[in-house]
This record gives C-alpha cells, sequence and structure tokens, in this order.
C-alpha cells in the first residue's frame, strides 16, 4: 500500500517504513502526511470499524502535534496505527473471507 504526496511515495505496508525521507529529503512534516492521509482513507475499500479506528488514530495524532508533543514520538503512533489496522483487516478477513 503506497501514498502519493506531492510526487513523493510512502509506504504503509513496509516493515521499515518510509517516511524519515519524505521528512528529511523532502522537507515534509508528519502533519503534512497526516492531512494527505484523511481524504485516501475513505477511498480505500476496507472495514468501517478499521477505518475508523484509523480516523481517530490520526485525529489524536493530529491534535497531539498541534500542542506541541513530540513529532519522534507521534511517528511511533502513526506507525502503529497502521500495524494495527492491518492486523484488524487481516483478522476480519480471517473471520469472514466474503471480504476479500
Amino acid at each position: 500500500m503506497r501514498l502519493r504526496l506531492r510526487g513523493s511515495s510512502l509506504s504503509l505496508t513496509s516493515p521499515n517504513p518510509s517516511h524519515l525521507p519524505l521528512q528529511t529529503e523532502k522537507g515534509f512534516a508528519l502533519i503534512d502526511i497526516v492531512r494527505e492521509l484523511h481524504p485516501w482513507l475513505f477511498a480505500l475499500e476496507i472495514p468501517d470499524l478499521v477505518r475508523a479506528r484509523l480516523l481517530k488514530a490520526l485525529s489524536d495524532l493530529e491534535s497531539n502535534l498541534a500542542v506541541g508533543t513530540s513529532a519522534r514520538l507521534q511517528l511511533a503512533g502513526f506507525v502503529g496505527a497502521f500495524a494495527v489496522a492491518r492486523a484488524d483487516i487481516v483478522g476480519a478477513v480471517k473471520v469472514d473471507p466474503m471480504l476479500t
């Protein structure tokens, strides 16, 4: 799963996420990446509960960044939110094979 962000690409499924080059080499802040993800999440064909959890996690992350928490700490939460979503999707497919 890859997200296109102003000519750059972000892998969301890689075990070693490619977010740091976007931040350091391209000059994107984590908040820029989070804001670009919101409309992208609505286009994904994923269970509604997974989408809602991801949107909640991104909303919390955006709020935390706005009040000045560490971007590095929030980055861990960002990666964790997608890891949990991936596990939820895999679990949903195992429970209901019609979701594939």
